[in-house]
């Protein structure tokens, strides 16, 4: 908490579950690993981080999000989301992609009164679910976005032709052509 000159975090415990205020106003830290599969609460873990350029995936074991990456400025592109207690977990973020679990079914005060519009929301649940989703004050950004309902997580498929690697990746709807050969490999996104 307040350390401010920590850039980057390289290993978190495997056995940590309470990271609440962990990094909370360390404004230079910039990337953070994978977080640990038991952690349930990420209460300010990340708050006021406004070098964070992107945010770990969150385990599902996570119940608290209130206010986890409350003011980072510069947390850009896809996030995710599996719990109720979201308020302000997003706010003042440049986020523009979410994936949201099936089991949320409201958004807390600001969870994502963020910078920037919300281009994309992937939605595990049904269209019917999404409808009753309940939400506070200052979300109009997730309610306004464009949302894919149904989503489930799923591995890449592969396939192999003329020498060629094709990766699709099902969530995103992005294909890469991979060309690996000769200590190359050349992707293109959004293909």
């Amino acid at each position: 908490k307040d350390c401010k000159s920590l850039t980057t975090v390289t290993n978190l415990p495997a056995n940590v579950t309470d990271m609440s205020f962990a990094f909370t106003n360390c404004a230079k830290l910039a990337s953070v690993p994978a977080l640990p599969a038991g952690v349930t609460s990420l209460w300010r873990a990340f708050a006021n981080c406004t070098s964070l350029k992107s945010a770990p995936v969150i385990p599902v074991s996570v119940n608290n999000m209130v206010e986890a990456f409350d003011g980072c400025s510069a947390l850009a592109g896809k996030v995710n989301l599996a719990t109720n207690n979201n308020k302000r977990a997003y706010r003042g973020t440049a986020v523009t992609e979410v994936e949201i679990s099936a089991d949320v079914t409201h958004f807390a005060l600001s969870c994502f009164k963020t910078n920037t519009a919300i281009q994309n929301v992937y939605y595990g649940g049904a269209a019917t679910a999404w409808n009753d989703i309940t939400y506070e004050g200052y979300n109009t950004k997730i309610i306004n976005a464009h949302v894919r309902t149904d989503v489930k997580a799923s591995e890449p498929t592969v396939e192999v032709k003329n020498g060629r690697t094709y990766i699709c990746d099902l969530d995103t709807d992005n294909l890469r052509d991979v060309f690996i050969g000769k200590g190359r490999a050349v992707a293109y996104r959004g293909v």
